[in-house]
């Protein structure tokens, strides 16, 4: 559903820039251009901030990940331990 509403929006812009004789293509690049630019200016803290957030997320669950992998192979080797017995002498 929102990306209907999405495209809606951008065909609306579409038609107003067109109304307004501007070319929606070249807009576009435009729009798209100085936003890459603030991105590697450092002026969008807010896009940064996002990337940060998004980045530590993927740390954190990739760290999680392993430790349920680390977890589960040691309650495994314990298992087998276990079923097999030791014996000392």
């Amino acid at each position: 559903m929102a990306a209907k509403k999405t495209s809606l929006i951008v065909e609306s812009a579409k038609e107003l820039l067109e109304e307004k004789g501007m070319n929606f293509n070249q807009w576009k690049k435009e729009i798209v251009t100085t936003k890459k630019l603030e991105i590697m200016e450092g002026k969008n803290l807010q896009w940064e901030h996002s990337i940060v957030e998004e980045a530590a997320l993927e740390v954190i669950t990739n760290d999680l990940k392993q430790r349920r992998k680390n977890e589960k192979n040691t309650r495994e080797s314990n298992k087998n331990i276990e079923q097999e017995g030791v014996e000392y002498t």
